[in-house]
């Protein structure tokens, strides 16, 4: 994995190179583009936290 951080030091973004087998957790809507033959998966959020009722 190589990450580079690009227009630092405002609007910065990262740019993730993986090698195959590797994986990376993003947060929801952040994904600016990606290249072909990666797959997404998804998945929903556990609830609960601090104050769980």
């Amino acid at each position: 994995m190589n990450i580079e951080i690009i227009s630092k030091p405002s609007y910065s973004f990262a740019k993730v190179l993986l090698n195959g087998g590797e994986s990376i957790k993003a947060e929801s809507g952040s994904m600016m583009s990606m290249s072909s033959g990666i797959t997404i998966q998804t998945h929903k959020a556990q609830q609960g936290g601090f104050l769980k009722v």
